[in-house]
């Protein structure tokens, strides 16, 4: 079984220890639902990578085995199902994507909005 879990991580340096409320709303393991949980049960994700992008930081990338590409929308943790071109471009070779590198791509030290590089073997 499959299950997805989320952090809202915040470091421990800047937790004020005299707020003991914040606490428990940092730095802990949430499950969600089946509802909600991301991928096919038959999706291969060993050495996927993901990303946060968009406009609002409010959206997962995740890349995984074979060729895919899978947006989830971190405010309701659904993914997002109407996305056209989900399928990165590959040369034909036996083996997919996995343990690459995806990193967003970046002009003069600023982070362009859902821009990114994928490398991966000989690239």
């Amino acid at each position: 079984m499959k299950q997805t879990f989320s952090m809202k991580y915040k470091s421990v340096c800047e937790i004020n220890d005299s707020k003991s409320e914040h606490h428990q709303s940092f730095n802990t393991w949430i499950r969600h639902n089946q509802d909600n949980n991301m991928g096919k049960m038959e999706d291969i994700l060993w050495g996927m990578c993901g990303l946060i992008g968009g406009i609002n930081n409010d959206l997962l990338f995740i890349t995984h085995h074979p060729k895919n590409i899978e947006v989830v929308d971190l405010k309701t943790m659904k993914p997002l199902t109407r996305i056209k071109n989900n399928i990165t471009p590959k040369e034909r070779h036996k083996f997919g994507i996995g343990y690459h590198c995806f990193v967003p791509l970046t002009m003069k030290n600023e982070k362009l909005i859902n821009h990114f590089i994928l490398f991966y073997r000989n690239t």
